[in-house]
Order: structure tokens, then C-alpha cells, then sequence
């Protein structure tokens, strides 16, 4: 496995150097791949980390100019508080010092702002947006697909009592049902907003792209039902 996961790191590094846009856009596409985990010296990582690592490392490189120069920064506007947050955080971890605190700090607080940053300067306007919503939606489709495969055959669901046909609950990708709803409405909403957007008089290419939405919308619907996500519900 392990072998498997640097060839394909080199991969990625190699395609995010040709395209880092696409790669990007990948890497939003493969977002469940952090269930794929090494370990590296006692410090817990996973394939969606790596490809987060990689995608800020080409961009810093490609954008090395530009990051000598903080003044020509288009920062957020809360860069302040992301700050804090980031310094917060840190202190957390300094307090109860390991490597899996180590591990979380990285996963759940740098990382997500390394992304953001690479992200926010790569896609821009309401071109940059959709992008990114056509990304995730991508995600959600194959994730509420393998859902709804699994609801009609109780296969690959790990838990005797969610894969029985009396009380089953779907889990796609993940452990355990409620991650469905979690990964899942945030993004049906996303995928509404662009069906929404479209005109009603579309030409035949908008009107594949509105079909695309509304597949992932009534599909990802259907695997929070399955997974009786009461919370997304």
C-alpha cells in the first residue's frame, strides 16, 4: 500500500507541475481519499493530505515571486482571524504535545488553510466558483451512487445490523452512516445553487450540465435518506 500511495504521489506531483488548476480541482474531486491512511514516523497522514502538501509546494514554487513580495497579497479579509485561530490551534497542541494531536492540528487547522490559500488565488470570480462546485459535485455523485448501490444490496456495508434489508444504512465510502449526511448536503445545496442559476431556455450544453446537477442533487438526496441522516435531513 504504501508503495502504491508514493507512486502515486509522484504522479500527482508531476501532474500538479503540468496543470496545478486541474490538480487542484482533483484534489476536491478525491476529498474521501483522507479515509486512506500512513503513517510516517508515528505521524499519521493521509492520501488526500498528500495531495494538499503537494498542490501548496508546486503553487509556492511556481508563485515564488510573488510570495517574496507580502505587499502585492490579496489576502481575505478575515486573514486576521484565520490567524488566530491557526495560533489558537498551535497552543492546543503545544499543551498536550504528540503526534496525534500533531496530527489533528495539521489535518483539521493548516492544511484547510493551505488549500484555501492555493484555491482562492488559482480560481477567481464566478468562473473560479463553479469550478470548484463542478469539482465537489463530481464527489458527491460518485459518493451518493455507491450509496444507493449499497442500498439496494447491502453489499460492502461492514456492520451486520446497517447491512441487514430490515435496518439498513448506507455508509458510501465512510465508517459509519452519518458521514454520508455530513459530506453530502453541504454540497447538494452547492449543486442546487448552479441548477438554479441556469436559465430555463438553455443551449444543449448548459442543458447536459443542468441534467449533471440534478442527477447529484436527487442522488445525493437519496443517500442521506438511506443513510437516515436525521442531522442532514
Amino acid at each position: 500500500m504504501t508503495l502504491l500511495i508514493f507512486g502515486f504521489a509522484i504522479s500527482f506531483t508531476v501532474f500538479a507541475f503540468l496543470n496545478l488548476k486541474n490538480a487542484v480541482l482533483l484534489n476536491l474531486v478525491l476529498l474521501p481519499t483522507y479515509l486512506i491512511r500512513l503513517d510516517i514516523h508515528g505521524l499519521p497522514l493521509t492520501v488526500l493530505e498528500v495531495m494538499i502538501i503537494i498542490n501548496f509546494i508546486v503553487w509556492a514554487i511556481k508563485n515564488r515571486q510573488k510570495i517574496q513580495k507580502p505587499k502585492s497579497w490579496h489576502l481575505p479579509s478575515f486573514w486576521r482571524e484565520a490567524l488566530l485561530v491557526i495560533i489558537a490551534a498551535a497552543l492546543g497542541v503545544l499543551v498536550n504535545f504528540g503526534t496525534s494531536s500533531l496530527g489533528i492540528w495539521k489535518a483539521y487547522f493548516l492544511e484547510p488553510i493551505l488549500l484555501f490559500l492555493v484555491a482562492a488565488d488559482i480560481f477567481k470570480g464566478k468562473d473560479g466558483a463553479k469550478n470548484i462546485i463542478t469539482a465537489l459535485s463530481i464527489s458527491a455523485f460518485f459518493t451518493a451512487l455507491f450509496a444507493v448501490y449499497q442500498k439496494a444490496t447491502g453489499n460492502f456495508i461492514s456492520n451486520p445490523f446497517w447491512s441487514a434489508i430490515e435496518t439498513r444504512r448506507v455508509v458510501s465510502w465512510f465508517t459509519y452512516p452519518n458521514a454520508v449526511g455530513l459530506f453530502l448536503a453541504p454540497i447538494t445545496m452547492l449543486a442546487a445553487g448552479r441548477f438554479f442559476a441556469f436559465p430555463l431556455k438553455v443551449n444543449f450544453q448548459d442543458s447536459l450540465k443542468r441534467m449533471f446537477y440534478f442527477v447529484v442533487i436527487v442522488l445525493s438526496l437519496a443517500a442521506i435518506f438511506f443513510a437516515q441522516s436525521e442531522g442532514a435531513m
